[in-house]
């Protein structure tokens, strides 16, 4: 699946126009990134809890209203600093650490590899925002593959120049056999985020059996990647 032509973003965009045009500014800036960085971390805790099949409906739905609290003030945090803060983002090293959290937190098996025996380019994005994404598409794949079941999440340079994929895999019950309320940001939203950075998301069938979740993020060109 490749990003239609007329779809793509540039991805050549310089690290200082990405600063001048969107990164906050000031020790707001920097208070508002600070305070981002929680808010990821409770979310991801209660992503986790969701996954647990022990939970009760009525736990369930307070954590479903604790997720919609930390999601506001997320918004309201990424209004006060001015959009999103976009830099070069080393996807190796984010995604080794999503894979190593969830895989301890959830009953399923989280894998994270590499498609590619060279090392990852960077990524061009908001790093919170990037590691949020990321978490919620491991969750709800995690809830569908269930407690025995496995998770793969692997990063991959596309055929086409200045495109990195991250794709999220289960053996569960497939897209179709998802909940209609799993954990999380919910895909619109999760698509809504990564369109913030220049990025995009496909659904798919999994070679796992179960569903498929493709980010296409920009690269880093060579000159980036240097600065």
């Amino acid at each position: 699946m490749k990003p239609a032509e007329r779809d793509r973003p540039s991805a050549t965009r310089t690290p200082e126009h990405q600063h001048q045009r969107r990164a906050p500014v000031g020790e707001l800036g920097e208070w508002c990134h600070d305070l981002r960085q929680p808010i990821a971390a409770i979310e991801a805790a209660v992503w986790a809890a969701l996954t647990d099949p022990d939970v009760g409906p009525e736990v369930r739905r307070w954590l479903d209203r604790v997720l919609l609290e930390a999601d506001r003030l997320a918004v309201l945090v990424d209004s006060a600093a001015g959009g999103v803060c976009i830099r070069l983002v080393d996807l190796s090293e984010l995604l080794a650490e999503a894979g190593a959290y969830w895989d301890r937190v959830v009953p399923a098996q989280v894998r994270h590899r590499s498609g590619t025996a060279a090392p990852l380019a960077p990524v061009v994005a908001d790093p919170v925002m990037l590691r949020r994404v990321v978490d919620n598409l491991v969750a709800n794949a995690a809830q569908a593959a269930g407690s025995s079941g496995r998770v793969e999440l692997t990063a991959t340079p596309m055929a086409d120049d200045g495109w990195m994929a991250v794709e999220v895999d289960d053996d569960g019950a497939g897209f179709a056999g998802k909940p209609a309320n799993s954990a999380g940001l919910g895909l619109k939203i999760v698509q809504e985020t990564v369109e913030r950075f220049d990025g995009r998301v496909e659904i798919g069938s999994s070679p796992l059996g179960g569903a498929r979740l493709r980010l296409l993020l920009p690269a880093a060109d060579a000159q980036q990647a240097m600065s």
